[in-house]
């Protein structure tokens, strides 16, 4: 399935700069200040562009953050239209199976693709000894690290992190899988027990997962809009059972 909305007139305020206003852009689309490299030095961070607030909490380990207009600034005019929507443009889905003698197998396979999905991941926050593993750290010795330096203490800008926590939320999952075995009534034990028909079976839910995404979740959508205050990620689930037909 391919869908792509479009915003006819968004009602945006008459004095926010174009590339802000919804017309013509989708309904779910994501929004977001864009980094751009670490300051390595001091020097580095000396040169970058002030934020409007709290430029002071700067350190180098954080990213440069683009200044989008042109002003000299970075502030909320910087927020930009980015990637995708959080609603996937394309969906694909594939059921796959057999039977043989007693015995049917059934996969069914899900993946989404062109969307954009937030996973909010921040270590230390306010104070919480909590931290995610995201791979390197930067520091003096590796400036080419995975994430930014950790904070402690601090209040940064809310620009500080940029996109750092936009992912490409395309994924391949194979959602169902189940094995069965049937029995009819030209089995001897089926037909001494009185039974037409028994079906065992096995199978499963969100078995396995492909994704860039730090974690397992199909949306952003989590009552506050932030993707790590509530969008729990999918679960596996397994059944045992028979289907007996008298």
């Amino acid at each position: 399935t391919h869908a792509k909305d479009k915003v006819i007139e968004g009602d945006s305020p008459e004095l926010l700069p174009d590339y802000q206003k919804l017309n013509d852009k989708q309904i779910s689309q994501t929004y977001t200040h864009v980094g751009g490299g670490y300051y390595n030095t001091w020097d580095e961070l000396y040169a970058s562009t002030i934020h409007d607030n709290n430029d002071g909490n700067k350190l180098p380990g954080n990213y440069h953050i683009l200044d989008y207009n042109g002003d000299g600034l970075i502030d909320s005019k910087d927020n930009i239209p980015y990637a995708y929507p959080s609603t996937p443009q394309n969906t694909y889905n594939l059921t796959v199976g057999f039977d043989w003698k007693n015995f049917s197998i059934m996969t069914q396979w899900y993946g989404v693709n062109n969307v954009t999905r937030q996973v909010v991941l921040n270590s230390f926050e306010r104070q919480r000894n909590l931290a995610y593993h995201e791979g390197s750290y930067w520091s003096k010795e590796q400036t080419d690290a995975d994430v930014p330096l950790p904070r402690w203490l601090a209040t940064p800008s809310n620009y500080t992190p940029g996109s750092r926590f936009m992912y490409d939320g395309s994924y391949i999952r194979l959602k169902t899988a189940e094995i069965a075995y049937n029995l009819n009534a030209e089995n001897n034990f089926i037909r001494r027990m009185g039974f037409q028909h028994i079906r065992i079976f096995l199978n499963g839910h969100n078995l396995l997962f492909w994704s860039k995404m730090p974690d397992d979740r199909e949306s952003n959508y989590a009552g506050t809009g932030w993707a790590s205050q509530g969008a729990y990620p999918t679960v596996k689930r397994f059944n045992l059972g028979a289907n007996i037909t008298f």
